[in-house]
């Protein structure tokens, strides 16, 4: 399985629940919160092409006046917001589509957060891809149990 935007997100969220996802138990697929964040992105911004997909890695909500746009239902997870941008911003760079800005549009909240590729993050990225690579491949990785674990998809498969 290929490093996707999404894996590559949940990376800076929780190392377990890359695992899961990355043995596709889509717990999410019956998640409220998940629906509801579907619904929002299916309903806003709707003038703008969506759904732009980079080799089954990457796909980008929408891109408008050279930005990759992410559209997101609060900023409770913001870190893994910027760097799931950030990383369908370095899969651009890589193919020579360079300059990109990106943005993170948050409609319920009316807030947008800039998003930019340094070059730290340029040389930063596929040191990430290789450990979460690892992380799928290897055996599931201890729970760690933060604030977010009661509203994640997979709380009840993680806490058993």
């Amino acid at each position: 399985m290929k490093v996707t935007g999404y894996l590559y997100g949940y990376y800076f969220l929780c190392k377990r629940k890359v695992w899961f996802a990355a043995r596709q138990l889509n717990m999410e697929n019956g998640s409220e919160l998940v629906a509801f964040g579907k619904l929002i992105d299916e309903n806003t911004y709707k003038r703008e092409e969506h759904g732009i997909v980079i080799e089954d890695i990457a796909n980008i909500d929408y891109l408008k006046k050279h930005a990759v746009h992410e559209v997101k239902k609060s900023d409770k997870q913001l870190d893994s917001a910027i760097a799931q941008v950030k990383f369908y911003l370095y899969h651009l760079h890589v193919r020579g589509v360079c300059g990109m800005d990106g943005k993170i549009d948050i409609p319920l909240q009316k807030k947008t957060v800039d998003v930019t590729l340094t070059e730290s993050d340029i040389a930063e990225i596929p040191e990430i891809i290789k450990e979460i690579e690892r992380i799928m491949d290897g055996a599931p990785p201890p729970v760690v149990e933060t604030k977010i674990c009661k509203a994640c998809a997979y709380y009840d498969l993680c806490m058993i």
